[in-house]
């Protein structure tokens, strides 16, 4: 009995490419969705199983305080087919063996051709595919209302000194010259694209992902927090307020504004153009949601259904169902630009230069970089920084901090 037992829940290795007779097996797939084209592009999914015998489990939508009973269910072997997750933080399961491998289905669609390295490298653990990436978003936009500029007389500025020159320009003619919230999230957001503006990648990812302490301590990261609090000088508090009724020059925040309907009714990219960060030009700093998959009782339905959903997640349809209507782009290197608005295109072609010259960076504050904890701390410390403003050294000194906190709590 306990043999028949032990055979039955056999974790399987590597997922099967073989996706024919599924025979009506049913999946379940938690995601946290609840927009109407986000809901749609689950729909095609949903089509897609269903005419190969797949039947497709209704779930409300997930969110994080439900991780809690999530991660009961896995380690009691009751796991869903499938979960989107939005930080690195389920490379925990990854870790005790939970997830299933999926380098057979990235080996047969050629994923390693397809997906930037650095969104493939989010996706893997140890080596292998453990999640399948379906979005990404760059988040270090600076959205420029070309309209205001026009009027005085100004350039798009390419570099912190164009954009100094220019600011002076619009407070002397009373333009508002940022608009932006002080939810600490976007505050982090915005620190953290400046960071890359000023030192670039390699301080980037020696602060962020590396977390080398001795970072913090160089002048360009100490330039970054000059800069991040110039910009608050500069900035227009609009926490709780209709920005996109301001008539403020900039806006510092990801492609998710493109597709948002402004005041006059357009969309957003109608009113403002995206523009890269001033000396920061194809330096493209990335979310991706992603689903992971769950090893699964070996049973060769639900294998062949788990396989067929993956590698639907990955096909066009299901891509541009996606991507489109969320200002966002297609995690494949060869997906046509047609249809997508004027910002995703543009993302496009800087994804494919950014790819090359490695400044294709994981977010911190989406947790693409780094550890929720970390991610937290960070946060939180921004936060206290714009609230209450210390001395560039000492501020730099509290995120130190900050980051060696994170790492601790998660010890």
């Amino acid at each position: 009995m306990i043999l028949r037992k032990l055979k039955h829940f056999v974790l399987l290795g590597t997922l099967s490419l073989c996706v024919t007779h599924t025979h009506a097996a049913t999946i379940e797939v938690l995601h946290s969705w609840t927009t109407s084209s986000d809901l749609n592009a689950i729909e095609l999914l949903e089509k897609r199983m269903l005419e190969e015998g797949v039947t497709w489990l209704p779930t409300p939508p997930y969110s994080t305080s439900d991780f809690e009973s999530l991660n009961t269910r896995v380690f009691h072997g009751d796991a869903p087919a499938a979960v989107e997750v939005k930080d690195l933080d389920y490379k925990q399961w990854a870790r005790l063996g939970f997830l299933a491998n999926l380098n057979a289905i990235a080996a047969a669609q050629e994923w390693d051709l397809k997906i930037p390295q650095a969104v493939a490298d989010v996706a893997r653990y140890d080596g292998k595919y453990v999640s399948v990436p379906v979005s990404i978003h760059r988040t270090n936009w600076m959205w420029v209302n070309p309209f205001i500029l026009k009027r005085i007389n100004q350039p798009v500025p390419r570099t912190w000194a164009d954009f100094d020159r220019v600011a002076g320009a619009l407070k002397a003619a009373n333009y508002p010259v940022i608009s932006l919230s002080r939810d600490p999230e976007k505050l982090a957001q915005l620190f953290e694209a400046v960071v890359l503006s000023i030192g670039g990648q390699t301080l980037y990812q020696d602060v962020f992902v590396h977390h080398d302490v001795s970072a913090f301590k160089q002048e360009a990261f100490k330039q970054a927090v000059r800069r991040f609090y110039t910009l608050l000088s500069l900035s227009e508090d609009n926490t709780g307020i209709d920005f996109l009724a301001t008539e403020s020059a900039f806006v510092f925040a990801g492609d998710w504004l493109s597709q948002t309907i402004d005041d006059s009714g357009q969309p957003f990219h109608q009113t403002y153009q995206c523009e890269p960060m001033p000396g920061a030009p194809a330096q493209f700093i990335f979310k991706s949601d992603s689903f992971v998959f769950f090893n699964l009782p070996n049973i060769f339905e639900m294998v062949n259904a788990q396989t067929l959903l993956a590698e639907q997640m990955l096909d066009e349809r299901f891509q541009r169902a996606l991507n489109i209507p969320r200002g966002s782009i297609s995690v494949r290197t060869d997906a046509s630009p047609n249809g997508y608005d004027r910002c995703a295109r543009k993302a496009m072609a800087e994804l494919a230069i950014a790819s090359d010259r490695n400044t294709l960076l994981p977010s911190v504050v989406h947790g693409m970089a780094t550890n929720a904890s970390v991610t937290d701390r960070f946060i939180e410390q921004i936060q206290a920084l714009a609230n209450n403003p210390m001395s560039v050294d000492e501020s730099a000194k509290a995120l130190s901090r900050s980051i060696r906190l994170g790492n601790y709590l998660l010890r």
